[in-house]
């Protein structure tokens, strides 16, 4: 790898490549590198810029040799241990790589930090087994209790220094406090703007559970203090709790180079030694269009001095790409690249060491295990201090550290024979308590012996015992920077106010960002996969099959059902992506064709929702003419725009002397591609007007005819993103477009507009619950009601009925979001509708069977091309349940304002 470009051809047979610079070699960076790489049409030449001379990824970790024993571990700076279930993504990417993971376990050792207590827990012997790492775990200074992970050790070592009914009593006063926490994180979502201090106080757990056992362990994982981590948005810790209950822990066997390796397999244009100092996208030109001219990126050798402003012109060079991926740290992309500056300013980091130390205790012999080379060796080194049993392996140069299979550098496959399972490894959470605020050290004792120390309380303590120290900015997670990163990335779920300024968002001027920051979670590698999967999205990559160049993609909604963040993303192209097979059987089309493809069934439910409410009565169509009658739509969820355009495409030969739609969404990139499909929509459906002989006569649900009707105006689409559950935290430019859909607003008496509230499969994740924008509609718009939404059944037994409830709660609705018919109408009557001409016409059997029926094909197609539908998945098993248990309905409601 060197300074070599790789350039596109524009033969024929090779078109010009698109020239993609990315920045950062991080694992979200070289994850986008890998992506793009591998694009199954080669469109992507990628270089990538790195300001060290190594990449950066495993650039901290080391190999350390054992001179008694002859072993040598690879350890990782930072630890790189991963959590099923939360960690999906990023387990699935290693299993693609081929990466060998070993199942790790732990002893989790709480302990208060003593100020006698200057040494780090170290271990007994060179291989410490299962009763050693408990001696280990138990006698650290200052430990009040200890956790076995995913309760493999029960019941839990016995920190000798406790009296034994105090320990008991300790034990007891867990397991209830764990269980709280545990019901709490399953049964009780947060709130979008929740940070987790708030949320713990609401769900009243325990304050000395908080402080003593959930801050010191969620605080290391963060590497933050104890007040940095309440700040925390709760959905981050929820999440989190949700995702790795009772999953094992996982570690890449001999470290994570051989990742690194792997992910930057094949690329030719890689530059070490770059630092990057401005990336500035160029003037578009005469089409106004901002970046589409190329991004320029300048840089300069990392050894250099950059002076603001002024700069070393010799020094500096430059060069422009395609595109441009930002995989740094807030702070770095905020110095960089200008229009993210005061954006990202606002985004808290702090500074994170870490560091490898010798044990400050000479290991007990292992008399089986060493050789005579290895202590003859061992006495050549020197005193016989610490130091003569550990040094570092140049781990570029040294032929012992170089791979020598998927064993080598991996301790774990030392320790465990035949029959054998690995011992534990102890972490210990040192806490220093203080009211002005407390804050965790971190000590893990490796396999080898050697002590990692993470957020030292005082680093030079212990400068004589160390290996190796790395450096590393971490961001931090706020309410505020959460809303901040989710409306960079067009993905907010309503925590920031709708009305605050747009900024700049991840794709404009042809600049993205990506990192472990870059989603709605914890700050932690799985961030690294999604981000990049992100970028990949945009980038509207496509993968190659076969043993060679397989990648599985897996969409940002993987876990849909279960994360807390947007569940109306963009991830939906799985089930809208035509496969060879019959697909989905919803209902049959008037002239009796069957239903086979995800659009055409969602299409053919809008078209039954508008129907039921009378908008495509024919005969009614020729006495709104001759009245003048205008129809007024607020749209709830309106998606990526193909509903939007399918009800303006239904309703156009419907009469009408006039068509206004607002629609509201939580998600800004659904808002933007809304809009540009619509001006598509609208300009192609006036070059078929203008141009009839050049169009074609065959419509599809998203392509407009050519019929004469009503003509539609971009004027007339006005689509925001707000939540619509909550009318009263609507800005004042949402409530007056909104309020402009009344007669009052136009001053024309003499036009008769018909307001329609539409409401598509959303209405059951408003909270706190749907009345709210079901009163507005009726009494401040006097606007009738259409919908498709899920009832409970009046005879599900009690038990399902809760199970139900608990699914939704799961789901991040509101506990008593399904309810019965009977209670659905007096909702609607005490909101303002009439509940006795209410229709509430049930398509249960035409909506869950054909559903599970049209994923479960689905997931069998798309998995010939390694995509799995990821959450929809768990999706299918909650339909299925619906279809065979009846306990949920899925019905159209169609119902009227009481006369004023």
């Amino acid at each position: 790898m060197g300074q070599k470009e790789a350039r596109g051809t524009e033969d024929g047979r090779h078109p010009r490549q698109t020239r993609v610079a990315i920045v950062g070699t991080g694992l979200a960076g070289l994850t986008t590198a890998y992506l793009l790489h591998n694009d199954d049409r080669k469109r992507y030449a990628v270089t990538l810029f790195e300001q060290s001379d190594r990449l950066s990824f495993d650039s901290a970790s080391v190999a350390v040799r054992n001179e008694e024993t002859g072993s040598v571990e690879r350890v990782d700076l930072p630890m790189r241990a991963s959590a099923g279930g939360y960690y999906a993504n990023l387990l699935r990417m290693y299993s693609h790589l081929s990466i060998p993971l070993h199942p790790v376990r732990f002893l989790f050792v709480f302990a208060k930090a003593l100020s006698s207590s200057a040494t780090s827990p170290q271990p007994s012997s060179h291989h410490p087994g299962s009763s050693a790492a408990n001696n280990l775990a138990t006698s650290a200074p200052g430990t009040y209790f200890v956790h076995a992970s995913n309760l493999h050790q029960t019941p839990p070592p016995w920190p000798g220094s406790r009296p034994v009914l105090l320990h008991l009593l300790e034990t007891l006063y867990l397991i209830v406090c764990q269980f709280w926490f545990t019901a709490a994180c399953f049964l009780v979502g947060p709130q979008p703007s929740e940070s987790l201090g708030a949320y713990l106080s609401r769900v009243w757990l325990p304050r000395r559970y908080v402080s003593h056992y959930l801050l010191p362990l969620m605080s290391s994982v963060s590497t933050c203090s104890h007040d940095e981590m309440l700040a925390f948005p709760a959905s981050d810790v929820v999440a989190y709790k949700r995702l790795s209950h009772g999953q094992q822990h996982y570690a890449v066997c001999g470290g994570v180079r051989q990742v690194q390796a792997r992910l930057v397999a094949g690329l030719r244009d890689v530059r070490l030694g770059a630092r990057v100092v401005e990336v500035v996208p160029r003037d578009a030109g005469k089409n106004g269009t901002r970046g589409s001219a190329g991004v320029t990126v300048r840089w300069r050798p990392a050894n250099k001095q950059w002076v603001e402003g002024k700069g070393v012109e010799d020094e500096t060079k430059e060069e422009t790409f395609d595109r441009v991926v930002l995989a740094v740290s807030p702070d770095v992309a905020a110095r960089i690249f200008r229009p993210l500056r005061s954006t990202l300013a606002q985004l808290p980091t702090v500074w994170v060491e870490t560091s490898v130390l010798r044990p400050s205790i000479i290991p007990a012999s292992s008399s089986s295990s060493s050789s005579s080379s290895s202590s003859s060796s061992s006495k050549r080194e020197g005193t016989g201090g610490p130091e003569t049993y550990y040094r570092l392996i140049d781990k570029d140069n040294d032929s012992e550290s170089q791979p020598g299979g998927e064993e080598e550098g991996c301790m774990h496959h030392h320790l465990v024979g035949a029959d054998a399972s690995p011992p534990p490894q102890s972490i210990t959470f040192r806490t220093r308590f203080s009211e002005a605020g407390s804050r965790s050290e971190v000590l893990h004792v490796m396999p080898s012996g050697v002590v990692v120390s993470t957020c030292p309380f005082d680093p030079d303590a212990d400068r004589k015992r160390t290996l190796q120290t790395a450096r590393f900015t971490r961001t931090l997670r706020t309410v505020q920077s959460r809303a901040i990163v989710q409306r960079m990335l067009g993905e907010t779920d309503g925590v920031a106010a709708e009305g605050g300024a747009a900024g700049w968002v991840s794709g404009e001027d042809d600049v993205w960002v990506t990192g472990a920051w870059c989603w709605d979670g914890m700050v932690l590698l799985e961030g690294c996969i999604v981000s990049a999967m992100r970028v990949a999205r945009d980038f509207a990559i496509g993968f190659v099959g076969g043993a060679a160049a397989t990648v599985v993609l897996i969409a940002l909604a993987a876990f849909v059902f279960l994360r807390t963040s947007d569940i109306y993303g963009l991830a939906h192209w799985k089930l809208n992506i035509r496969t060879p097979l019959p697909s989905i059987s919803y209902r049959k089309k008037q002239d009796g064709e069957r239903i086979i493809h995800f659009d055409e069934a969602a299409a053919n439910l809008l078209k039954e929702v508008v129907s039921t409410a009378g908008l495509l009565d024919r005969d009614a169509a020729a006495r709104r003419s001759k009245r003048n009658e205008a129809l007024a739509i607020l749209d709830l969820g309106f998606g990526c725009g193909d509903q939007t355009w399918e009800l303006a495409r239904m309703v156009r030969s419907g009469g009408w002397h006039d068509f206004r739609y607002v629609g509201l969404t939580l998600n800004e990139a659904q808002v933007q591609t809304a809009s540009r499909k619509i001006c598509r929509e609208i300009a192609t459906l006036d070059t078929q007007l203008e141009h009839p002989d050049e169009t074609t006569t065959t419509a599809t649900p998203t392509t407009p005819t050519t019929s004469s009707g009503l003509t539609l105006r971009v004027d007339a689409f006005h689509l925001f993103r707000a939540d619509a559950a909550r009318p009263t935290t609507w800005s004042p430019r949402v409530r007056e477009a909104v309020d402009s859909l009344s007669d009052d607003e136009n001053g024309n008496d003499r036009t008769t507009t018909s307001r329609w509230l539409l409401a598509l499969d959303c209405l059951y994740h408003f909270s706190p619950s749907r009345g709210p924008v079901f009163e507005y509609a009726a009494r401040r718009l006097h606007a009738n009601l259409m919908a498709f939404d899920l009832l409970l059944s009046e005879t599900a037994p009690a038990r399902d009925v809760w199970a139900a409830r608990a699914v939704g709660v799961f789901m991040g609705c509101p506990l008593r979001t399904f309810v019965t018919e009977a209670e659905y109408r007096d909702q609607l009557v005490a909101c303002g509708y009439d509940g006795e001409s209410a229709t509430i016409r049930d398509v249960t059997d035409d909506v869950f069977a054909g559903l599970v029926a049209f994923l479960d094909r689905q997931e069998r197609a798309l998995g010939q091309y390694g995509i799995s539908l990821g959450g929809f998945k768990l999706a299918a098993r909650l339909f299925r349940w619906f279809a065979e248990s009846r306990v949920v309905r899925a019905v159209i409601v169609v119902a009227h304002p009481k006369e004023k």
